[in-house]
């Protein structure tokens, strides 16, 4: 074992000491810093921001694919190069697994302990859905007696409300979280907040606080908010629920 990292050592050494190498590994983390700084930039749309974001990830996780795939036998001076790799693929083969599972699986444990939402409940996602220009989701009651609610994607858009929060929240309180929880959807804030989490889970915090994702996601909650507002043509309703949900 001792002698295998010997080996991979001396692999790294003579890849860091390639000039064409190294000028690829620099471009790619030039522009994955890029990408990290356009997402905090507010001008641009939730999936715009999660494009970036994306980005970012793939191409600051080029050079250890590069370095992977440019192993040789030669290299290591005996035949280890499809262990190496399989160690060093795992990192990304992680992170993809990760995500997929923030985006896919996440939400149908979700899904699993909601109950049917009453009837008019039903109507008034289904109005409010109609007339912002999108598909009504599912709806789907959480038997808590906390005040919450939230939405996810995956596969099927779904917005949970609580047992608690119908019982204190009034009609047009109510409305208003509805019209938040819809907007999150039609942007899908939810990729963006799963991949922004998730990197700022595991970044060093100089890099997490240049990324910033909560101000990422406190984005997306006043866009959300600024939505209710703008269709109920009060921010009364909207101040009123969080002052409820959130005392």
């Amino acid at each position: 074992m001792f002698g295998m990292s010997e080996h991979v050592i001396q692999a790294a050494a003579a890849f860091l000491s390639d000039g064409t190498k190294m000028t690829l590994v620099g471009a790619s983390l030039f522009v994955a810093l890029a990408l990290v700084l356009a997402s905090r930039n507010n001008a641009f749309s939730a999936r715009a921001k999660t494009a970036f974001l994306y980005g970012h990830l793939a191409f600051l996780l080029f050079p250890i694919v590069f370095f992977a795939a440019s192993l040789t036998c030669k290299e290591l001076g005996m035949c280890e190069v499809s262990l190496t790799r399989s160690l060093l693929f795992t990192i990304p083969i992680a992170a993809i697994l990760a995500l997929a599972g923030g985006l896919f699986v996440v939400p149908l444990l979700h899904r699993a302990r909601g109950l049917p939402a009453d009837a008019r409940t039903l109507k008034m996602v289904r109005s409010c859905a109609r007339e912002m220009g999108m598909a009504a989701p599912d709806v789907l009651v959480v038997d808590s007696g906390k005040p919450e609610a939230y939405s996810v994607r995956g596969l099927k858009p779904t917005i949970f409300v609580s047992v608690g929060m119908l019982e204190v929240l009034s009609k047009k309180e109510l409305e208003a979280v509805v019209i938040h929880e819809l907007c999150h959807l039609k942007e899908d804030s939810h990729a963006l907040k799963n991949v922004a989490v998730f990197l700022g889970s595991f970044y060093p915090r100089a890099m997490a606080a240049l990324m910033s994702p909560s101000a990422m996601i406190s984005a997306e909650e006043n866009k959300a908010d600024g939505q209710a507002v703008i269709s109920q043509k009060t921010a009364a309703h909207i101040r009123a629920a969080k002052s409820k949900i959130e005392p």
